[in-house]
């Protein structure tokens, strides 16, 4: 007796330790997205050593590169005029310091990598904590079909393969933000969105999307915050000359009978004015906008936390003249 009496204790003592790390087991289901980051990784060096880059890696590559060696505004060679004239890209800025710990242009690609991945954490972050809050037999599957819906999701990878551009990393900052609304969180909002706008005119887009959420929930002083900022922020950008990386009127000009100095406000005036060649042409890029979509599912395309992100991000690349900013 005294022999099994041990063996009881320890395999007992087993169990409990076993439940006090129970907490690490949620890690787990973190696993594929850590395999995900170091495919990725692994894929960009691929990718670089066969210089299978083009246009808008040498872009931001020769922008960053120069303000790690104390050209702050750089001229970019590229585009044909300073750097921050493209979109206000401030956010390059953060950037620099990684430059100083590897320099080499293979960095830039890790940085976008990690970016979105990164967005996926918090997006997983976000469904563990829906589903802790539904029945104890669902979590399971509401879990793992989260996972699977964020590894599977085939346009994570085309992002990373297709050179490098700040909307990945405005898919971290702006999941960040969206995550810390749902959960109530102003200060840590207030940070993303700070960094967000730090991104661009295109991320103030999505910040007014952020507010569009804010509106269906009924958070008004939130959102009268974030779609003024984010509406205040992009006429600033094109008060001071720096959003020539959207080439508004080559871009949406036919929306607008050919106007040549078109601005935000002026183009949404001509499309409520006159919708009938926007909803021609989001018509004809219907097959586009499904295929953006279904990767990840359709259930909560409708939602307030879906549809503001449509309407600011999907619906303007859908409507440009340029059918390469729909495609998938």
């Amino acid at each position: 007796m005294g022999a099994e009496t041990r063996r009881s204790v320890v395999k007992l003592g087993w169990r409990e330790r076993f439940d006090r790390m129970q907490w690490k087991r949620e890690y787990l289901w973190c696993v594929p997205l850590g395999v995900q980051w170091v495919a990725l990784l692994v894929f960009n060096a691929y990718q670089f050593s066969r210089f299978a880059l083009t246009h808008d890696f040498g872009l931001y590559w020769q922008a960053l590169w120069l303000m790690a060696h104390g050209h702050w505004n750089p001229y970019s060679t590229v585009a044909g005029y300073p750097f921050l004239d493209n979109h206000l890209e401030l956010i390059m800025y953060l950037l620099v310091p990684f430059v100083w710990i590897i320099p080499s242009a293979l960095v830039l690609l890790w940085i976008q990598s990690t970016a979105l991945v990164g967005a996926e954490w918090i997006a997983w972050t976000w469904i563990t904590s829906w589903a802790n809050g539904q029945q104890e037999a669902w979590r399971p599957w509401l879990r793992a079909t989260g996972i699977v819906l964020l590894v599977a999701n085939p346009w994570t990878y085309w992002a990373a393969a297709f050179d490098f551009h700040s909307e990945s990393l405005m898919a971290l900052t702006i999941m960040g933000a969206a995550y810390a609304l749902w959960r109530g969180n102003r200060r840590v909002l207030a940070a993303w969105v700070a960094i967000s706008l730090m991104a661009g005119d295109v991320a103030c887009l999505l910040v007014v999307g952020l507010g569009i959420t804010a509106v269906l929930l009924r958070q008004w002083r939130v959102a009268v915050v974030l779609i003024g900022v984010g509406m205040g922020w992009l006429l600033v950008i094109g008060a001071l000359g720096a959003d020539k990386g959207a080439v508004l009127a080559p871009s949406y000009g036919y929306l607008a009978h050919g106007v040549a100095h078109l601005t935000v406000p002026g183009l949404v005036i001509h499309i409520v004015r006159h919708p009938a060649p926007a909803l021609s042409m989001l018509w004809q890029r219907r097959a586009n906008l499904f295929a953006n979509l279904s990767p990840a599912g359709l259930l909560g395309l409708l939602s307030p936390w879906g549809i503001g992100g449509v309407v600011t991000a999907l619906v303007p690349s859908s409507l440009t003249a340029y059918i390469l900013f729909s495609e998938p």
